[in-house]
């Protein structure tokens, strides 16, 4: 019983960060179709072409950005050192492997 109130406890400590880490996540996915979207309407590559820049990149950026500028809570900070030791290095490798 004491183990399973261990393991509620650690993941409830993990989900505040990692919710946040899922919505940067998002927001450098769409962040990266805008800007390919704003580049095709620039004229700075053709119709139907792809965004040459990674949704990984933008994200990483909007992470420096949010950790430099913005002061996070305590609560966060288990979610976000666990999705930076295993989510983020975890993408890099599966981005390679691409």
């Amino acid at each position: 019983m004491g183990e399973t109130n261990k393991s509620k406890g650690i993941i409830s400590e993990l989900v505040p960060g990692l919710l946040i880490c899922v919505f940067v996540m998002f927001l450098g996915i769409y962040g990266a179709e805008l800007i390919g979207y704003l580049m095709i309407k620039a004229g700075f590559l053709s119709e139907g072409s792809g965004t040459p820049v990674s949704g990984i990149f933008v994200a990483i950026i909007i992470g420096v950005l949010i950790r430099n500028t913005i002061p996070l809570s305590p609560v966060f900070q288990k979610g976000i050192g666990f999705s930076l030791k295993y989510a983020l290095r975890a993408g890099i490798v599966l981005l390679g492997l691409r």
